[in-house]
């Protein structure tokens, strides 16, 4: 399943040079889910490593729309949980060099929660230049 999510993930990012303004409408519309599940996994009290799976379908999306840096991300962290899963025995045994794979997928999920709050804010403020100023609510009575 995890190497499947991958797969989908590589797949987009190579399809990000063929892009539309739909397809970026879509990625926009991608980072208020990725960042809010983002959000309950970093703040959460257990992640297990198939809640990492949770956020990939959001930034598959994001990645297709051209979101190189959502894709990338995404791919070294499931690369990183794939490893901590296969190394469950050694980290059980207290194995040092087992935990750092951990620590550095926990940072990499705030970044791309950080990367998608930043669009989805930057794409925020794009809209509210672009778009016509509300007419006040006497014109409405």
């Amino acid at each position: 399943m995890l190497s499947a999510m991958v797969a989908v993930v590589a797949l987009a990012w190579r399809w990000a040079s063929r892009t539309t303004d739909s397809a970026r409408e879509l990625a926009v519309a991608a980072y208020a889910p990725l960042a809010a599940v983002l959000a309950m996994l970093v703040f959460a009290p257990i992640l297990s490593p198939q809640y990492v799976l949770w956020f990939v379908p959001f930034a598959a999306i994001a990645a297709a729309a051209g979101d190189r840096w959502v894709g990338g991300l995404t791919l070294v962290t499931t690369a990183l949980t794939t490893f901590v899963l296969a190394s469950i025995h050694a980290q059980t045994e207290g194995a040092r060099w087992a935990t750092y794979p951990i620590v550095v997928r926990n940072a990499i999920l705030v970044a791309i929660g950080l990367v998608a709050l930043r669009r989805l804010w930057a794409s925020r403020r794009g809209r509210a230049a672009t778009r016509p100023p509300e007419a006040p609510i006497s014109s409405f009575l």
